[in-house]
């Protein structure tokens, strides 16, 4: 039975998903700014299909991308926390301007006190962690090392502050 629910689930989600795909997106003009995130946490494109791919998103109205990069943005500073899979400096460039041709506005996210596993992996960024077990937060509380990790980040960048737990694992909370 929960097989049968979650088949029905998915092809209801599908069939809304491609419905919502066949609004033309002229039709569509009650909002002025139609925005995507894209999340590349946990899977990468690469360049030529993410690129494609905001070329779907204009064709559907989209004008603005919310940039989740992580790991993968080409940081110089803190190459450290560059992963593997990081675009070059000049295909991220390449991907702005190219989405700017197509009436998109790239947005990129930099999470500044939870979801930060992929700086705090690093030993070099220990010293900002919130809980030593925990690799998840960064503890307010030390601002010039923050400010030395995150200083880049404040003038481009949508900083986000959500689910950030264990901020209080030192300090209780007055009764």
């Amino acid at each position: 039975m929960l097989k049968r629910s979650y088949l029905l689930l998915s092809l209801f989600a599908a069939t809304m998903f491609f419905s919502v795909q066949r609004l033309k997106a002229e039709e569509r003009k009650d909002f002025a700014i139609k925005g995507f995130q894209i999340d590349l946490r946990c899977q990468v494109m690469t360049m030529p299909a993410l690129k494609a791919f905001a070329k779907e998103l204009s064709e559907m109205g989209i004008n603005t991308i919310i940039m989740e990069w992580e790991g993968t943005f080409p940081y110089t500073k803190h190459a450290t926390i560059s992963n593997k899979y990081a675009y070059t400096r000049q295909e991220v460039k390449s991907f702005v301007s190219y989405c700017s041709t197509l009436g998109i506005d790239v947005i990129p996210i930099q999470n500044c006190f939870g979801h930060v596993e992929y700086i705090l992996r690093h030993d070099r960024y220990a010293q900002i962690k919130e809980d030593k077990k925990e690799i998840s937060q960064v503890c307010p509380m030390k601002v010039e090392a923050c400010k030395a990790v995150f200083h880049c980040f404040y003038k481009h960048y949508q900083c986000l502050c959500q689910e950030d737990c264990f901020l209080t694992s030192r300090v209780p909370f007055p009764t």
